[in-house]
């Protein structure tokens, strides 16, 4: 069994340190949180379950002594919920459910289970889970900021997916969020011009929520990635 000691509030997400994994999540009205430990992604129930202390001006923090990188792990929320609360409120907390790190550097789906995910139950078995990974390890292959002050930069943003999703983009893969990077790579831009992906959490990228009025097909969300 790890063990942990209070950590930072910030940086929120997890980060890893020299001595194990600090984890930091907002939350203005829960009343509980539980970090949950996985050995491995695809194991349907947690090793180890750590009850997260009590928030610092509602960052809720802990550090796992000892923890590396690529571990598994997952949130379980708590606080006001139910359909009288969520009428009044809008609160919808269910510690029932088991939810990913909207700050995290990477997700895994192998278990996911969307209709297990929308009703009351337990869906640990059957939930995302969230990858530790450590930032500092990246190899930029002596890639450096170009430091040029931004009285002088012209920022451009774009969608990833939306650049590229069109057969016209001339590329391997449309949509995919790797393929923005390297029709960039074939038009570097001007000095003192940067261009930056509008950043995007993890979301179920089928859905449909709506319907148009007038003749009834099925609308796909256009968000994120």
């Amino acid at each position: 069994m790890f063990q942990t000691s209070p950590g930072r509030p910030q940086p929120l997400g997890a980060t890893v340190t020299a001595e194990g994994v600090d984890f930091s999540l907002f939350s203005q009205n829960a009343t509980k949180v539980e970090l949950l430990l996985f050995q491995d992604p695809a194991d349907p129930e947690p090793v180890q379950v750590i009850a997260m202390p009590a928030p610092t001006l509602f960052y809720w923090h802990v550090h796992v002594d000892g923890l590396a990188a690529n571990t598994a792990y997952a949130y379980r929320v708590y606080g006001p919920g139910g359909d009288a609360v969520t009428k009044t409120s809008g609160h919808r907390f269910n510690g029932n459910k088991v939810l990913i790190d909207p700050y995290a550097r990477g997700n895994v789906d192998a278990l996911w289970d969307a209709n297990a995910a929308k009703d009351g139950t337990d869906n640990v078995a059957t939930s995302m889970r969230s990858i530790v990974i450590d930032a500092g390890a990246y190899d930029w292959e002596g890639d450096a900021p170009l430091n040029v002050p931004f009285t002088d930069t012209v920022v451009y943003e774009l969608h990833p997916r939306g650049f590229t999703a069109s057969p016209s983009s001339g590329v391997a893969h449309p949509g995919h969020v790797q393929r923005p990077y390297r029709k960039v790579a074939l038009h570097p831009p001007a000095r003192g011009h940067r261009r930056g992906a509008n950043a995007g959490f993890r979301f179920r990228r089928k859905d449909r929520h709506t319907k148009q009025p007038d003749y009834g097909p099925a609308v796909e969300e256009f968000l994120g990635l």
